[in-house]
Parts: C-alpha cells; structure tokens; sequence
C-alpha cells in the first residue's frame, strides 16, 4: 500500500487523537513540542501505522 501523507477524515481523526493522548500522558502543552510529536505521528503513519497503538 503506497502512502501519500494524506488522511481522510477518519483517519485525521485518529491522528488528532493520538497526538492529544501522547501529549495529555506525557505533560506535553507547549507547542512547539506538540509540533514535533505531531511530526513523529505523520511519519509513523506515512509508513504504515493506522491505529492509535501502533
């Protein structure tokens, strides 16, 4: 399967999720912080992962 960086609305969903839970259990508000963790979870699902857990 070939991914592009583009999610659907499910999947954006999904990412949203992620990211708040991450940052939410780890103490993590300041945004540039965030940023990063949001760049860490585009890549961990441009290379395939689909769901909060992987």
């Amino acid at each position: 399967m070939l991914f592009t960086g583009i999610a659907d609305s499910e999947q954006l969903t999904i990412l949203t999720k992620a990211l708040n839970d991450h940052c939410l259990a780890c103490g993590i508000a300041n945004e540039s912080e965030r940023e990063m963790i949001a760049m860490l979870v585009m890549s961990l699902f441009n290379n395939g992962a689909t769901s909060a857990e992987e």
